[in-house]
């Protein structure tokens, strides 16, 4: 898994999901923020960057809120305002978006499906080299097929979700009258 500075540099560095039809920085100086107190190193590559990034998810409350703060010190170094949104209606709008012409500049996309329609629409574009060989070193070629579509690699993994998980003891299965599922069935 990545460290801690390159999930915040691939995050925040906007190499999720780069989407067609935006201005990636849009002009701006993103205000001079007091970085006395930052290690700013993390970022130098970046640093004077400015502009303004805009940042569509489904994340959203404490959760959003503790996303932004996870970017701000690569915001106040680099002078990039970050614009995000969190919306509970994201894998619906999204495609509204994407086809109205309203894209953002990234969207963290938390279905593969969604991800390979956009893609397949024309709406995506490939990461660049520097974020490929950062996603090739730090994540397993199971968690790249995520953000994979025809052979391409159109984002950065950024986190998992357990929606479900049914614990059993096969032990146990005579006793309580239910039976272990086969090898290979859900």
């Amino acid at each position: 898994m990545p460290s801690s500075v390159t999930r915040h540099a691939l995050a925040a560095g906007g190499v999720l999901l780069l989407v067609s039809g935006c201005s990636y920085l849009s002009g701006g100086d993103g205000g001079a923020a007091d970085t006395s107190g930052i290690d700013c190193s993390p970022y130098e590559q970046w640093e004077g960057t400015g502009g303004t990034v805009s940042v569509y998810a489904s994340i959203r409350d404490e959760e959003g809120d503790r996303l932004e703060q996870s970017w701000a010190d690569f915001a106040a170094c680099t002078g990039i305002t970050i614009q995000y949104e969190g919306s509970g209606e994201f894998e619906a709008q999204l495609p509204v978006r994407l086809d109205g012409g309203n894209a953002p500049d990234l969207a963290f996309i938390p279905q593969p499906g969604l991800l390979e329609r956009a893609a397949s629409d024309g709406h995506a574009v490939p990461v660049a080299d520097g974020v490929r060989s950062n996603v090739e070193s730090g994540w397993s070629e199971d968690w790249r097929g995520y953000a994979t579509v025809d052979g391409e690699l159109y984002g950065s993994p950024l986190g998992a979700n357990m929606k479900s998980m049914v614990w059993y003891s096969p032990p146990s299965s005579p006793r309580t009258g239910t039976r272990s599922p086969r090898p290979g069935t859900t």
